[in-house]
């Protein structure tokens, strides 16, 4: 769950952060033809988005588009929401050990990949 967890914030990340914040040019997936959790959500919403991901974002236009259409969207908030879930669920599996400094650990972990900037 940690690390699904982490991938959607990784996703999210690339709607809310900047280059400088990231360490790394933001939309790399989409630029490489990868729809990540926040396109897939919005694709509820906007269908227009469908042929832009079956065609792996590969017209010109194409990334600009879907990053458009998914800050008109809640694909961001859903996408979040599903890290929160996810994280929920690996602390409940955690609760199940006796509690120790690596049980600590790993609930420090758990609580970064949610505020995590980059």
């Amino acid at each position: 769950h940690l690390g699904l967890a982490y991938q959607y914030i990784d996703d999210v990340l690339d709607y809310t952060g900047t280059e400088k914040s990231l360490g790394k040019a933001p939309f790399i997936d989409l630029r490489h033809g990868i729809a990540t959790a926040p396109v897939l959500f919005a694709q509820a919403e906007h269908p227009a988005l469908t042929p832009i991901i079956l065609r792996c974002f590969s017209l010109p236009g194409d990334v600009d588009m879907a990053i458009n259409l998914v800050q008109k969207s809640s694909g961001i908030d859903q996408a979040r929401a599903l890290a929160e879930s996810h994280c929920l669920l690996a602390a409940e599996a955690l609760a199940s050990f006796t509690p120790s400094p690596s049980q600590q650990a790993l609930l420090e972990i758990i609580r970064r990949v949610l505020s995590r900037q980059r």
